[in-house]
């Protein structure tokens, strides 16, 4: 998982599961 994703985890809209998955 990108680091960016889990420091930006607050911004959890901006990045939906979509993105994660």
């Amino acid at each position: 998982m990108n680091a960016r994703v889990l420091m930006h985890s607050n911004h959890s809209r901006f990045y939906p599961r979509n993105i994660l998955a």
